[in-house]
C-alpha cells in the first residue's frame, strides 16, 4: 500500500513540475519563491480599436489598421493607427488595398482617402469604400470580412490578415 502511495505522489509531483516548467518556447524559466503569487500575463488589450472596429496588425506591431463595417450603408472604413492601436496615424498613401473572400472568390477593392479633421494636408488616417454592390450583397456584418489589408506607409509595404479570433 505504501509503495502505491509513494508512486502516486511521485507521479503527481512529476506532472506538476512538468506543467509548471512549460511556459512556452520563448519564455525563460524563473523559479518561484514559496509564498509568492504568480500573476497571469495581461490579455491582449486592444481587440477593438478606438472606432470600435476590428484590428489588423501591420508589421510587428509597427502599425495597425482598424476595419470598421457599417452594415446599414455597407460602407467599409479603414483607419490607420500607430503601434499602440490607440491613435490614428495620418499617412500619404493614395489608397489602401483590401482583399476579401466574397462568394468563395478573392476580390480586390481600393479604399480612397477621406481625411479626418485633424489630419495634416496631403495625408489621411481614414480610407473608405462605399456603395460597392458586391459588398452590399455578400457582407452582412464584421464577421463576414475575411481577407487582408495592404498599405504602404512611408517607403514600406505592410500586409495584415483580417482574423476573427474568439
Amino acid at each position: 500500500m505504501r509503495t502505491i502511495h509513494v508512486f502516486g505522489t511521485t507521479a503527481a509531483l512529476a506532472g506538476l513540475l512538468t506543467l509548471a516548467g512549460c511556459g512556452g518556447q520563448n519564455q525563460e524559466y524563473h523559479p518561484v519563491t514559496k509564498g509568492v503569487t504568480v500573476k497571469a500575463p495581461p490579455p491582449h488589450e486592444h481587440e477593438h480599436g478606438p472606432h470600435s472596429g476590428h484590428l489588423v496588425e501591420l508589421g510587428e506591431e509597427e502599425h495597425h489598421a482598424e476595419v470598421v463595417f457599417d452594415a446599414k450603408s455597407a460602407k467599409i472604413t479603414i483607419y490607420i493607427l500607430d503601434g499602440t492601436a490607440k491613435k490614428t496615424e495620418p499617412i500619404d498613401a493614395k489608397d489602401v488595398a483590401l482583399k476579401l473572400a466574397i462568394d468563395g472568390k478573392s476580390e480586390a477593392f481600393k479604399l480612397m482617402p477621406v481625411p479626418d479633421a485633424g489630419d495634416p494636408k496631403g495625408k489621411s488616417s481614414r480610407f473608405e469604400l462605399a456603395g460597392d454592390p458586391d459588398i452590399k450583397a455578400h457582407i452582412k456584418d464584421e464577421e463576414d470580412l475575411k481577407g487582408s489589408v495592404n498599405v504602404t506607409i512611408g517607403n514600406k509595404n505592410f500586409t495584415g490578415d483580417i482574423k476573427h479570433e474568439h
